[in-house]
């Protein structure tokens, strides 16, 4: 039998290393958020503004063929302890907004999307309220994504209108109902629920979804995998990761 799984509220604030950069190394520039701009680590992009992208910049690729896809833009060395700073005061507000903010990563956070759903009145209300606090501070950008788990919940901020099992009632929500939750994963790329390396191992073997990794039997991929196989297979199943 499937265990039931907790709704929950995930916001995330696109591209937040360069929202947390220009605020706190250009906030005296006021030209600078339209100037394409990139983040470098170890010589490749690891976070781009939308007028870098564009220009053709792509996260990953390495800081040379960035230079020559946009010549005027703009680089700097990515400062991971910039974004944990700049998230902090931002918690902070979600917290007042919403109760019991878990933080996940800086410009990605999750909560139970119970209470707030009882206390707005409903999943839709929850999530426009977190984005209008969030839009107050500056991040009218941020989106907000409420489903069947954490792993799920994530993946919603980052659908489009159209997807499979996808309810858009209001710019920046996504909802996806508890039942359509196979139908809503199932397309996704198999890199969403696994590790880089390991994705690619399951691609060469022909497993690129979500849904063909979760038709997969669990004893198989325990077998085959391991552990971190068999939490990508719970994780294509909306299930979350194994206890």
């Amino acid at each position: 039998m499937v265990e039931k799984i907790e709704r929950v509220l995930v916001l995330w604030i696109p591209d937040w290393p360069i929202h947390a950069h220009r605020s706190e190394h250009l906030a005296d520039e006021p030209d600078a958020t339209s100037r394409p701009l990139a983040l470098i680590a170890q010589h490749r992009v690891v976070a781009c503004s939308a007028e870098a992208r564009q220009m053709g910049v792509l996260l990953g690729i390495r800081e040379q063929e960035a230079r020559s896809r946009c010549p005027e833009l703009e680089i700097h060395p990515h400062d991971p302890e910039s974004d944990a700073r700049g998230f902090a005061p931002v918690l902070t507000a979600i917290e007042e907004t919403v109760p019991g903010v878990e933080p996940l990563r800086p410009g990605l956070c999750a909560m139970r999307a119970r209470g707030p759903a009882r206390y707005y009145g409903s999943e839709e209300a929850a999530a426009e309220a977190l984005l209008a606090r969030v839009a107050e501070l500056g991040f009218s950008d941020a989106r907000a994504g409420v489903a069947a788990g954490r792993f799920a919940a994530e993946q919603a901020t980052r659908a489009q209108r159209t997807d499979p099992g996808v309810h858009a009632p209001a710019p920046g929500v996504r909802i996806v109902h508890s039942e359509h939750t196979s139908a809503f994963l199932a397309p996704l790329p198999v890199a969403r629920a696994a590790p880089p390396e390991f994705a690619e191992v399951l691609q060469r073997l022909g497993i690129r979804t979500l849904g063909a990794l979760a038709a997969l039997p669990e004893d198989a991929v325990r077998e085959r995998f391991g552990s971190p196989g068999v939490n990508a297979w719970r994780r294509a199943r909306g299930w979350g990761p194994a206890h």
